[in-house]
């Protein structure tokens, strides 16, 4: 399958409207766009965990959610975006997301194919409750803009490294996204990605069942060496955190704010 991934930015409104508005509205209108295979809501933690800190330089995440959402392809993606609901899902979300006080870059809108590996332990999911079991489902995003000629060798030390991973039993999914250049146009003058948006060529994701084991699995040597690696070919890198749901046709969004984002838009 091919999956759709949105960078969504930080609101500049009220937060606690915003979120409302957000699982209450505008996941029930995107569970109906057509095609769409499989969906998924994830809020970036405030503070992030001390590894995002060490790697960005700030415990304020780059991106306030982000939106995950699976076709069987490209053509069913543009598909998607030519019909009646992939159109007002979108429209909806444009309108109701509060325009920035001041101008900033596009944010990132990545196709990519995912290559999962093997773990000692899925994450367990509970389908009569459509949750995942454990304290806190979360997962780690690593974002990296490789440098010229440096694909091959990332891609195959990628590989081994992963094989050295799947026996911890912290880690409860490790997946691979290979962003592909494709391009989905929205109407006349839109397009995923966007024009001028930052460009990323492959995504990490670790998935736990807490921030405990998240924090844990960072502070592995594994992930020492995984760190290396981007620092060697990565032109451009960035790293998040975030609590995650998996949305049905028949739910909404059902992740409560934590206040430490409410102290944050506070103050």
């Amino acid at each position: 399958m091919i999956k759709l991934l949105w960078f969504i930015p930080q609101p500049e409104q009220d937060i606690e409207d915003f979120e409302s508005w957000y699982q209450d509205e505008l996941v029930p209108a995107g569970m109906r766009q057509e095609f769409l295979q499989r969906f998924r809501i994830s809020r970036s933690f405030y503070p992030q965990p001390d590894f995002v800190v060490q790697a960005t330089g700030s415990n304020i995440p780059r991106s306030y959610r982000f939106s995950e959402g699976y076709w069987q392809n490209v053509e069913d993606i543009r598909r998607c975006y030519l019909s009646v609901h992939g159109r007002a899902a979108l429209a909806d979300g444009r309108l109701n997301m509060a325009p920035p006080s001041t101008p900033t870059a596009p944010s990132p809108v990545l196709v990519t194919e995912e290559e999962v590996f093997p773990v000692a332990e899925e994450l367990s999911f509970n389908l009569r409750e459509g949750r995942y079991r454990g304290s806190l489902a979360c997962k780690l995003f690593g974002f990296v803009r490789l440098r010229d000629g440096a694909t091959e060798t990332f891609d195959n030390r990628y590989r081994a490294l992963a094989s050295k991973a799947s026996t911890n039993r912290d880690l409860r999914g490790h997946v691979l996204g290979h962003v592909v250049h494709e391009t989905v146009r929205l109407g006349r003058i839109m397009q995923w990605p966007p024009i001028g948006a930052e460009h990323f060529d492959r995504t990490l994701e670790f998935y736990f069942e807490s921030r405990e084991s998240l924090d844990q699995y960072c502070s592995s040597q594994w992930m020492a060496e995984v760190v290396g690696l981007v620092e060697e070919c990565a032109a451009a890198k960035t790293w998040d955190a975030a609590q995650f749901q998996e949305v049905f046709y028949t739910s909404i969004g059902r992740q409560p704010l934590e206040e430490s984002w409410k102290e944050l838009y506070r103050s």
